[in-house]
Protein backbone atom coordinates (compact mmCIF):
# COMPACT_ATOMS: atom_id res chain seq x y z
CA UNK A 1 0.00 0.00 0.00
CA UNK A 2 2.53 2.20 -0.14
CA UNK A 3 2.56 2.70 -3.35
CA UNK A 4 -0.94 4.30 -3.32
CA UNK A 5 0.08 6.75 -0.25
CA UNK A 6 2.34 8.55 -2.70
CA UNK A 7 -1.02 9.88 -4.79
CA UNK A 8 -2.53 11.04 -1.94
CA UNK A 9 -2.95 14.62 -0.55
CA UNK A 10 -0.42 15.33 2.49
CA UNK A 11 -2.07 18.02 4.67
CA UNK A 12 0.37 21.05 5.40
CA UNK A 13 1.10 21.89 9.01
CA UNK A 14 0.47 25.80 9.89
CA UNK A 15 4.28 27.42 9.60
CA UNK A 16 5.09 29.56 12.14
CA UNK A 17 6.60 33.22 11.06
CA UNK A 18 9.41 32.14 11.46
CA UNK A 19 8.97 29.02 8.94
CA UNK A 20 7.86 31.38 6.47
CA UNK A 21 9.85 32.31 3.36
CA UNK A 22 10.02 35.95 2.22
CA UNK A 23 8.67 36.66 -1.01
CA UNK A 24 11.19 36.82 -3.86
CA UNK A 25 10.35 39.40 -6.76
CA UNK A 26 8.03 38.07 -9.66
CA UNK A 27 9.76 37.51 -12.66
CA UNK A 28 8.97 38.89 -15.91
CA UNK A 29 9.53 36.26 -18.63
CA UNK A 30 12.32 34.27 -17.05
CA UNK A 31 13.93 38.41 -16.76
CA UNK A 32 14.27 40.23 -13.06
CA UNK A 33 12.86 43.87 -13.10
CA UNK A 34 16.06 44.74 -11.65
CA UNK A 35 18.09 43.47 -14.58
CA UNK A 36 15.86 44.76 -16.96
CA UNK A 37 16.77 48.27 -16.08
CA UNK A 38 20.52 47.48 -15.76
CA UNK A 39 20.43 46.10 -19.96
CA UNK A 40 18.72 49.34 -21.17
CA UNK A 41 20.85 51.69 -22.80
CA UNK A 42 21.78 55.62 -21.77
CA UNK A 43 19.11 56.70 -24.54
CA UNK A 44 15.92 55.54 -22.71
CA UNK A 45 12.51 56.90 -23.77
CA UNK A 46 12.97 59.74 -26.35
CA UNK A 47 15.12 57.57 -28.74
CA UNK A 48 13.20 54.47 -28.66
CA UNK A 49 14.43 52.55 -25.80
CA UNK A 50 16.96 49.77 -27.16
CA UNK A 51 18.30 47.37 -24.72
CA UNK A 52 22.17 46.24 -25.45
CA UNK A 53 21.86 42.87 -25.33
CA UNK A 54 19.06 42.68 -27.97
CA UNK A 55 21.18 45.48 -30.38
CA UNK A 56 20.77 43.61 -33.87
CA UNK A 57 24.22 44.93 -34.32
CA UNK A 58 26.81 42.08 -33.70
CA UNK A 59 30.00 43.29 -34.02
CA UNK A 60 31.62 46.03 -37.56
CA UNK A 61 32.85 43.42 -40.32
CA UNK A 62 36.41 44.67 -40.69
CA UNK A 63 38.27 44.06 -44.24
CA UNK A 64 40.35 45.70 -46.88
CA UNK A 65 37.01 46.81 -48.63
CA UNK A 66 35.07 47.69 -45.19
CA UNK A 67 37.83 50.07 -44.86
CA UNK A 68 37.95 51.63 -48.16
CA UNK A 69 34.50 52.31 -47.86
CA UNK A 70 34.63 53.95 -44.50
CA UNK A 71 36.80 56.35 -45.93
CA UNK A 72 34.02 57.49 -48.26
CA UNK A 73 31.32 56.87 -45.36
CA UNK A 74 29.87 53.70 -45.61
CA UNK A 75 30.40 51.21 -42.62
CA UNK A 76 29.85 47.68 -42.56
CA UNK A 77 28.12 45.57 -39.31
CA UNK A 78 27.41 42.16 -39.00
CA UNK A 79 23.54 42.49 -38.09
CA UNK A 80 21.63 39.96 -36.66
CA UNK A 81 19.63 37.55 -38.74
CA UNK A 82 15.99 39.09 -37.59
CA UNK A 83 17.35 42.88 -38.13
CA UNK A 84 15.24 45.63 -40.01
CA UNK A 85 16.63 48.83 -41.36
CA UNK A 86 14.73 50.51 -38.96
CA UNK A 87 16.48 48.89 -35.95
CA UNK A 88 19.30 49.24 -37.49
CA UNK A 89 19.34 53.13 -37.43
CA UNK A 90 18.19 53.30 -33.89
CA UNK A 91 21.03 51.41 -32.74
CA UNK A 92 23.62 53.49 -34.81
CA UNK A 93 22.12 56.15 -33.50
CA UNK A 94 22.40 54.81 -30.04
CA UNK A 95 25.54 53.84 -30.15
CA UNK A 96 27.40 56.13 -32.12
CA UNK A 97 25.63 59.19 -32.38
CA UNK A 98 25.53 59.83 -35.88
CA UNK A 99 22.35 59.49 -37.91
CA UNK A 100 22.80 57.43 -41.23
CA UNK A 101 21.47 58.49 -44.46
CA UNK A 102 21.31 55.26 -45.78
CA UNK A 103 21.32 51.42 -45.46
CA UNK A 104 22.21 48.58 -47.02
CA UNK A 105 21.16 44.74 -46.09
CA UNK A 106 22.80 42.13 -47.53
CA UNK A 107 21.60 38.48 -46.77
CA UNK A 108 24.84 35.92 -46.99
CA UNK A 109 23.59 32.36 -47.41
CA UNK A 110 24.64 29.55 -45.27
CA UNK A 111 28.31 27.83 -46.32
CA UNK A 112 28.07 24.22 -47.03
CA UNK A 113 31.06 21.83 -45.70
CA UNK A 114 32.52 18.79 -46.59
CA UNK A 115 34.32 16.80 -44.85
CA UNK A 116 37.50 14.09 -46.57
CA UNK A 117 38.08 12.38 -42.88
CA UNK A 118 34.10 11.03 -43.25
CA UNK A 119 33.47 10.96 -46.64
CA UNK A 120 29.95 11.18 -46.21
CA UNK A 121 29.28 13.82 -43.85
CA UNK A 122 28.24 17.11 -45.14
CA UNK A 123 26.77 20.09 -43.35
CA UNK A 124 26.38 23.71 -43.34
CA UNK A 125 27.49 26.87 -41.76
CA UNK A 126 24.43 29.04 -40.55
CA UNK A 127 22.84 32.09 -42.57
CA UNK A 128 24.08 35.53 -42.11
CA UNK A 129 23.52 39.24 -42.51
CA UNK A 130 25.46 42.36 -42.96
CA UNK A 131 24.39 46.14 -43.35
CA UNK A 132 26.38 48.90 -44.93
CA UNK A 133 25.45 52.15 -43.37
CA UNK A 134 25.74 54.94 -45.37
CA UNK A 135 26.56 58.30 -42.91
CA UNK A 136 26.41 62.16 -44.14
CA UNK A 137 29.32 63.80 -45.12
CA UNK A 138 31.32 64.85 -42.23
CA UNK A 139 30.19 62.27 -39.86
CA UNK A 140 32.47 59.57 -38.76
CA UNK A 141 32.15 56.29 -36.58
CA UNK A 142 35.23 55.62 -34.27
CA UNK A 143 35.91 52.00 -34.07
CA UNK A 144 38.43 50.97 -30.69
Amino acid sequence: MALLDTFKKKKETPKTKSEKQVKKPKMETGVSVALKKKTLSEHDAESGAIRVTESPLMHPRITEKSTEMSEKGAYIFDVRINATKTEIRKSVSALFGVSPKKIRIIRIAPRTYSSMRRKMANGTGPARKKAIVFLKKGDKIEFA
